[in-house]
């Protein structure tokens, strides 16, 4: 009986110690953002020019620690604050839908919304030519050096999310800026409608953010092309419908503006 009582005392600690490690690493693990993908044409991107890709390689020069887990990667910050480099959660995409879905879509964001996702660099297919090594530092603060060329992983700009942006603005008094944010916000709603970019999970609490004052999308994992010229307003009004209500009961004297960008609409 004592022997059971320690296999079993034994069995929950060893549970304890998984759930605590998982806790503080978030389940992190160099492992899980590497794969054996076989490039595939269709997940081609267009490349950089040379001189884009000089600015690229310093960027990746810097060390980046961990900053988030997200549905679909792990996300590290770089040192000067600036970009988020995210690296995709492959145990995640073991579905072969899924993962063309995805990478799909993150074409989809790097050739058609690059400026509007703030996408500096996408690498879906292992390559020999980067021949650049990076620096991670996890949750744990252990270091990582991985090499990019045997990565999949994108590059992106930093942006400040948009309830937390605009609650900063109009704490500090900056109504003016919390309108242009939201101007913004709205225009890049409607060239994403115009160009006939549909977003299965539009969720303005954690896939918006402004960039330097100007709204982008941050998470691009779930575009797909739909025909353009459809129900453009209906589908801005259902996006924004929960910024909308927060707007009204947090900043009102922001509900005015946000009604006539709503009416504005085409």
């Amino acid at each position: 009986m004592k022997l059971v009582i320690k296999i079993l005392t034994a069995i929950a600690l060893i549970c304890l110690l998984q759930r605590f490690c998982h806790k503080e690493t978030d389940g992190f693990a160099v492992c899980k953002i590497c794969s054996d993908l076989i490039p595939r044409k269709e997940w081609e991107v267009s490349s950089s020019s040379d001189l884009e890709k000089e600015g690229i390689r310093g960027i990746l020069g810097q060390e980046y620690r961990y900053l988030a887990k997200g549905a679909q990667s792990y996300v590290f910050v770089s040192a000067d604050g600036k970009y988020v480099l995210k690296f995709f959660r492959h145990s995640h995409l073991r579905d072969p839908e899924k993962l063309n879905k995805d990478f799909t879509s993150y074409k989809i964001a790097f050739e058609q919304m690059k400026e509007e996702t703030g996408l500096v660099f996408l690498h879906l297919n292992k390559t020999n030519d980067l021949k650049q090594k990076v620096t991670i530092y996890d949750k744990l603060g252990i270091i990582h050096e991985l090499d990019l060329d045997t990565m999949e992983f994108m590059l992106q700009k930093k942006a400040t999310l948009i309830f937390t942006a605009l609650t900063g603005w109009m704490e500090n008094g900056e109504v003016d800026r919390a309108k242009l944010g939201i101007t913004s916000l709205f225009k890049l709603l409607q060239l994403r409608c115009a160009k006939g970019i549909f977003d299965k999970d539009p969720d303005l609490k954690t896939n918006f953010g402004f960039y330097q004052d100007k709204a982008v999308q941050i998470d691009v994992g779930r575009f797909k092309i739909y025909k353009t010229g459809e129900a453009q307003k209906n589908e801005i009004v259902r996006i924004t419908d929960g910024l909308h209500h927060w707007i009204n009961a947090n900043y009102p004297e922001l509900s005015n503006y946000f009604e006539e960008q709503l009416d504005a609409l085409h």
